[in-house]
């Protein structure tokens, strides 16, 4: 497959949002940038009846909603200065040809203990996450 290979930022925005229908973990080099492809959200809902088993569960978008999928996540993983994602390729061709996303970031430890919380949520009964913390 032809493609951009992996995108790869200095994420300036690492955020987590829970609410009562799930978590939302993002990252973005300039969040007020909408035409930026530095940027990528994943989702997972804690609501059991909408919500589907293992990787499947979990949702992934370049904002604003340019690229989109469940599932389609082969590795992820959690460094303690970046949190990367690897696409299959079926995911990565519907992504414009990107292979993944690694944003690079320098966080304090409660802003990290959130990430790596929401992450563990995000990625339940999924084998390919890890953690290199």
């Amino acid at each position: 497959m032809h493609g951009r290979g992996m995108q790869v930022f200095k994420a300036r925005t690492v955020g987590v949002d829970r609410n009562d229908f799930g978590v939302t973990v993002g990252l973005a080099r300039d969040s007020s940038c909408e035409g930026s492809e530095d940027a990528f959200i994943l989702q997972r809902s804690s609501v059991d009846v909408i919500d589907a088993p293992g990787i499947a569960g979990v949702y992934i978008e370049v904002p604003i909603q340019r690229y989109v999928a469940y599932g389609g996540i082969i590795d992820a993983t959690l460094c303690r200065d970046s949190f990367e994602v690897r696409l299959n390729d079926e995911t990565a061709s519907r992504f414009g040809g990107t292979s993944g996303f690694r944003g690079e970031f320098s966080i304090d430890e409660t802003a990290f203990d959130d990430l790596r919380d929401a992450l563990r949520f995000v990625f339940r009964g999924c084998d390919c996450y890890k953690e290199t913390t």
